[in-house]
């Protein structure tokens, strides 16, 4: 009896520690199960979030480019300025406002820095674009002429015609000292100024700071050619006439033409738009450097990767 007491106590006293290791080792699984859920969960929501993140971030990159490779379009005489500010700007826009709602701040900050300079970009193509592209063309028929001249006799007329506008263009910017301290008539300043304002108010009607900023430009640019047609009305007409007399350029042409050599502000123009293009380039890089950190993997656009 007392051996069967004693092996009770034994036993009894085993199974003290036994259940005590039990316990623990239970309540152990139970709370590396209740971690590992938690875990689980958290991967999870950083999933979802990053799934959220990467699908937002990337619609808006690629809206910038979109909108971007439009506007090269544009400069290349390829694409329409009115398509780009009724239909891909305001979806740029309206992915910025979703980035901002998806966070984090950085981000949207570093974003709404991005769609900024695309739309500084946009402002100055929008206004000296076509005087870039028609200034190439002719650049380009100008090369033509002269091919032509030195390899055809007799010469062609569309060569004749162009190196004839050529050189009236020239007699142009000879007057370029007495352009540049003339002043413009009030009468003829506010002619001008009517001409540019439907243009003014159709872009603000889409987008009010930037028609804002075109309003400015056109201001300065109504200044300069009315400056331009009273201080030498003469080679201004005869340019405008030698311009149109050219297969493929029209009145409005014409004027952009007289207005480069004119006012000689091309080269201002051409700098001014790189310096807006290297801008807007480096605040993309930062964008996507800056969405990597936040995502597991990058965001499956093209970068100016060196």
């Amino acid at each position: 009896m007392q051996v069967e007491i004693i092996s009770a106590l034994i036993g009894a006293a085993v199974a003290i520690p036994t259940a005590g290791v039990a316990y623990a080792v239970g309540r152990h699984q139970a709370t590396a199960t209740l971690s590992a859920a938690r875990t689980q969960v958290e991967a999870s929501r950083k999933q979802w979030r990053d799934d959220s993140r990467r699908s937002i971030w990337l619609d808006f990159m690629r809206s910038i480019d979109s909108l971007d490779s439009a506007i090269k379009a544009a400069l290349r005489g390829d694409a329409s300025y009115s398509t780009i500010t009724q239909d891909l700007l305001p979806g740029s826009s309206e992915r910025l406002t979703r980035v901002e709602f998806e966070g984090p701040a950085e981000i949207h900050e570093l974003a709404r820095l991005l769609h900024a300079e695309i739309t500084s970009k946009l402002t100055i193509a929008t206004i000296i674009g076509p005087f870039i592209t028609v200034q190439a063309r002719f650049d380009s028929a100008l090369v033509d002429a002269r091919r032509d001249l030195a390899v055809s006799s007799p010469a062609p007329g569309q060569a004749r015609r162009i190196m004839e506008a050529y050189e009236a263009l020239q007699a142009l910017e000879a007057e370029r000292a007495t352009i540049s301290v003339s002043t413009p008539p009030g009468g003829a300043m506010a002619l001008a100024e009517a001409i540019f304002a439907p243009i003014v108010q159709r872009v603000g009607s889409i987008h009010r700071e930037i028609g804002e900023s075109v309003g400015t430009i056109t201001q300065g640019l109504s200044s300069v050619v009315v400056a331009t047609i009273s201080a030498a009305p003469g080679a201004t007409i005869n340019a405008m006439r030698k311009i149109q007399q050219c297969e493929g350029f029209n009145e409005r042409d014409a004027a952009a033409l007289i207005f480069n050599y004119g006012a000689g502000s091309l080269s201002t123009f051409q700098t001014e738009m790189h310096r807006i293009t290297v801008s807007a380039r480096e605040a993309r890089d930062t964008f996507l450097r800056e969405t990597d950190k936040h995502l597991d993997g990058r965001l499956p656009v093209l970068r100016n990767e060196r």
